[in-house]
């Protein structure tokens, strides 16, 4: 029996609970009390992955608290899992240096599990090797001495470690496209436009005039909507969300269009049972999660996490895989082409075994997902009725707000864009 720390705290209702049904009233009053906004809650995703993986008969995962000493875990585990996600970014070289602190003089081995560099684009890669190394070194150095190992997301990190001095690194991909075992596969039927059903991710803004065109389009958000969909506490009215978020953002949060599921099984079950055929848009997990849900998926690569991972595992992306001179989503969807994701993956999941099994964290992975165990499907936001009446008054006004939509734009364009 291994006993292993996973080097994360989870609090009920936090980022990263990902035990048990998601009591979406709880998260909001949690966040209120914290007050926090809501932080992107597709983090649970990879979080679920890894611990799902891991969760073997010869395992026993504990949590870390801040309670717990050198000497505590030293004495009481047989190793440590860090599980991390964009850590080498410029913004966190404090927490860098914590790290290396927090592991100085730990005699078990750490493994850090999922993570890498961000950055806005690969050309960044001179300027953030300068910015960060000395925290980023100090933290892999701290590691390797108590014997532990760094599994990457993609190959532009491996690019840093090496630059860094730490060519040992191993290129893993991420977690949570492994949750369901050494088979997954991504269906290549093409169903006829007038069926079709996309759905979106990322910026809503930027991708609504897309999808417009598609009455059953929807959007699934990750942070942004959390307290207007789910906190009986936020304050909402149409004057509000108009000048907040414009006319088509206000019309497609009232006509039930935008999802912020926090619940991983329940965002899974609702796109396996949405009729969905493609989804599109900027965010990394926000497409994995249909991908898990048997959705081709095509990702507008904005930053160098989410392109590394795409090309990693052979996800298709606007601009590489796809044209961009596609006209619709449609025709991007007819573009999509999952055979090589298909033909690659399980030699993937094979490589992201050998790690853990050449480290001795598992003899095999659990393939057995405890946490996609129930078909019922929650997902009715906390303020559903309250936006179903501010629905219906949109509805019955829709004409004037329209036109009070016009006017707002009409006005700042006069203020100079202000």
């Amino acid at each position: 029996m291994s006993k292993i720390l996973i080097h994360l705290i989870t609090q009920p209702h936090s980022e990263y609970d990902i035990f048990g049904q998601t009591d979406y009233s709880q998260m909001a009053k949690t966040f209120r009390e914290k007050g926090i906004s809501c932080p992107n809650l597709g983090n649970r995703l990879w979080f679920q992955g890894l611990i799902s993986e891991i969760s073997c008969p010869q395992n026993e995962l504990a949590y870390f608290s801040e309670a717990m000493t050198k000497e505590y875990i030293n004495e009481n585990f047989d190793m440590i899992i860090a599980p991390m996600a964009n850590i080498f970014h410029a913004a966190f070289k404090s927490i860098l240096l914590r790290l290396a602190g927090r592991f100085e003089g730990i005699r078990i081995p750490v493994y850090v599990i999922a993570c890498g560099v961000q950055a806005d684009s690969y050309s960044e890669m001179d300027e953030l090797c300068k910015t960060i190394k000395g925290p980023a070194t100090a933290f892999m150095r701290n590691v390797y001495e108590t014997g532990g190992e760094f599994a990457l997301r993609g190959y532009f990190s491996k690019e840093f470690f090496d630059r860094m001095g730490f060519p040992s690194a191993v290129v893993t991909g991420c977690p949570s496209l492994y949750q369901l075992g050494r088979n997954l596969q991504v269906p290549q039927e093409k169903c006829a436009e007038l069926t079709f059903r996309p759905l979106i991710n990322g910026n809503l803004e930027r991708y609504q005039q897309p999808a417009k065109r598609y009455a059953t389009a929807e959007f699934f958000d990750q942070e942004r909507f959390f307290h207007i969909l789910h906190d009986p506490a936020h304050s909402v009215d149409i004057s509000q969300l108009v000048r907040t978020w414009g006319y088509e953002t206000t019309k497609w949060l009232l006509e039930d269009r935008v999802h912020l599921i926090p619940s991983m099984n329940d965002w899974r079950n609702y796109l396996q049972q949405g009729g969905f055929d493609f989804s599109f848009g900027s965010r990394i997990h926000g497409s994995i999660m249909p991908i898990l849900a048997g959705i081709p998926a095509l990702i507008d690569a904005g930053d160098s996490r989410t392109r590394e991972m795409a090309e990693f595992f052979d996800i298709p992306m606007l601009g590489k895989q796809v044209s961009q001179s596609a006209k619709s989503l449609y025709e991007m969807y007819l573009q999509t082409d999952y055979s090589v994701f298909n033909r690659n993956y399980s030699e993937k999941f094979d490589a992201y075994e050998r790690f853990l099994v050449q480290h001795g964290i598992v003899e095999t992975i659990n393939q057995d997902n405890s946490f996609f165990y129930w078909n019922e499907v929650n997902v009715q936001p906390g303020n559903h009725d309250k936006l179903k009446e501010l629905r219906e008054k949109f509805e019955r006004r829709q004409l004037p707000w329209r036109s009070y939509w016009m006017l707002l734009q009409w006005k700042r364009k006069l203020a100079g864009g202000k």
